[in-house]
């Protein structure tokens, strides 16, 4: 457990957004993933009984941090894919509603990582990581929507300029 409290999820800046993203998700996905078989392997053991409880609570912790930091890499790799294209004032003309919701986002991504960094880095000990996970997944849901509404503008500006087939999503 002791290893678990000091494990960081590590930060670096991103661009000229004023936030910074977070980096080395691997290897700590990795000693949560060990540390998640070890308990596994434990809940087996015959002689579990005095501890069953604590471990129980620990592997529940654990799959918890698992599945939130899937959910936080999911909302980096969108929120750094749709931020220069909803930071343009072209798009507050042209996707209004999906640059307030991008907005939105921007926001919670910004105090997401500014309360990590207040943290030391130290995601394991963070004492809300329930509302953190559903601050996450409420983001995810929104740029999703981004997405499909992005895409479809940009599949109607192909149909009217169709030069525009040869660009990617």
């Amino acid at each position: 457990v002791e290893v678990l409290k000091k494990s960081r999820l590590d930060q670096k800046p991103h661009k000229n957004t004023g936030t910074s993203i977070i980096v080395g998700v691997d290897d700590l996905q990795m000693l949560y993933e060990e540390r998640f078989n070890m308990l596994i392997g434990m809940k087996q053991s015959p002689n579990i009984k005095p501890i069953r409880n604590e471990v129980e609570k620990m592997e529940k912790k654990l799959t918890g941090y698992l599945d939130l930091l899937d959910s936080w890499v999911k909302c980096q790799r969108d929120w750094i894919y749709l931020e220069p294209i909803f930071s343009s004032n072209d798009m507050k003309v042209k996707l209004e509603e999906e640059k307030k919701l991008f907005d939105e986002v921007d926001d919670k991504w910004k105090g997401i990582m500014k309360e990590l960094e207040d943290l030391k880095n130290l995601v394991f000990e963070h004492e809300n990581w329930e509302k953190l996970a559903a601050n996450l997944n409420q983001c995810n849901g929104n740029l999703d929507k981004i997405q499909k509404k992005l895409n479809s503008y940009l599949d109607m500006n192909r149909g009217i300029f169709p030069r525009f087939y040869f660009l990617s999503d």
